[in-house]
């Protein structure tokens, strides 16, 4: 009898026990299927912001004739958006001329005014840092304040808008995005946004300030995409080391720091991803090793974040040069020539890095690295 009861005890459980997996499998399989649609849907997005820019881009390098038949598309069809941004890149790149600068003028006023939540209106750049006057800024000025005025705008109208502010106006920036945040909690896109905004500098706020702040949104950011796609990982948190060490938070900014180095081995598919999260990390844990007074550690950092294949943002724009000077500071010129050779490799403007050798050996801190 109780021979039975055991056997028939093994039955149940095992009968349970397969129950069990077959249920954590299904909910395995919910989840991945979510995760699979979540991760299209977000591809989908990204391509669709990266559509005008690519278009753009092309639009750059047309040909005369070209040129002459987009006009004549938009006459016939104001509203052909990819006609536009082709002459938007064209005339964009070529505004230096007057004629070309008031195509390039008429075309981003005419985007703004018509298709506010599109993505190519957060391309139309009317700054008046990069035109003789601001009165084309002002009319588009204008134009988002009344799209944003209106109570119905929606968070890609906000978003477009802000983007417009963001280097002439960033009290009005700050405005909108806040506005878009309170309208999407959820979205990380806010956070980073708010982050950038701050990490640039604000009125009313000083340095520090704005640090802790930008720190506290790129940190919230990063959050949100972790809970949105929980077990599953997302991308580096890149720009959370720097942030936290300006912020003073240097216990952050090594946790963050090695989590990106960590991160480094998985990204064998995207090495400018790889580049940067080594690059950032390195240099911050230098930054923090003469903090503590360990030169010989920091000198360490520098040539390590040097050690990579560069990336399209460190290709065009450089690489961080705040360790550099720290260390020329205390006279390790060696070091950071060194640190220079390996970065001439992937740096495009073959004309800095002479240029700035020949600043170290003259005994001066170049002044590209210098800060107000």
């Amino acid at each position: 009898m109780n021979a039975w009861l055991k056997i028939t005890g093994i039955v149940v459980g095992a009968g349970l026990g397969t129950l069990l997996l077959k249920k954590c499998a299904g909910l395995a399989i919910k989840y991945l299927e979510r995760k699979i649609e979540l991760q299209k849907r977000l591809n989908a997005e990204k391509l669709a912001e990266l559509a005008p820019s690519l278009t753009i881009v092309h639009g750059r390098n047309l040909t005369a004739d070209k040129v002459l038949e987009n006009e004549k598309i938009i006459e016939e069809n104001p509203e052909n958006l990819k006609a536009r941004c082709l002459l938007l890149g064209f005339y964009g790149r070529h505004k230096q001329n007057t004629i070309e600068k008031d195509k390039y003028k008429e075309h981003a006023l005419w985007v703004i005014e018509h298709c506010p939540e599109n993505p190519l209106a957060r391309e139309c750049e009317l700054n008046p840092l990069f035109f003789d006057t601001d009165e084309a800024y002002e009319k588009g000025k204008q134009l988002w304040l009344r799209h944003c005025d209106d109570p119905s705008a929606n968070p890609r109208i906000l978003n477009n808008a802000a983007r417009y502010f963001l280097l002439s106006d960033r009290s009005i920036a700050k405005t909108l995005l806040l506005r878009g945040k309170s309208l999407e909690p959820d979205n990380a896109e806010w956070s980073d946004r708010l982050a950038h905004l701050y990490d640039l500098g604000l009125d009313g706020f000083n340095e520090t300030e704005c640090a802790m702040i930008a720190f506290t949104e790129k940190q919230r950011a990063y959050q949100l995409r972790r809970s949105a796609i929980p077990f599953f990982r997302i991308e580096p948190p890149t720009g959370l080391p720097t942030l936290a060490l300006k912020a003073g938070r240097v216990k952050d900014a090594i946790s963050y720091s090695k989590l990106l180095l960590r991160a480094v081995p998985r990204l064998r598919r995207d090495a400018g991803l790889a580049s940067e999260c080594t690059h950032e990390a390195h240099t911050v844990l230098g930054r923090i090793a003469l903090i503590n007074g360990d030169v010989r550690l920091a000198k360490s950092h520098l040539q390590h974040s040097s050690n990579i294949d560069g990336s399209p943002v460190l290709n065009s724009f450089g690489p961080n040069m705040d360790l550099a000077k720290e260390l020329l500071e205390k006279n390790e010129i060696e070091s950071v020539l060194r640190y220079l050779d390996r970065c001439e490799e992937f740096l495009k403007n073959e004309e800095k890095i002479p240029k700035w050798r020949s600043e170290i050996t003259e005994g001066s801190i170049p002044f590209d690295w210098r800060r107000d």
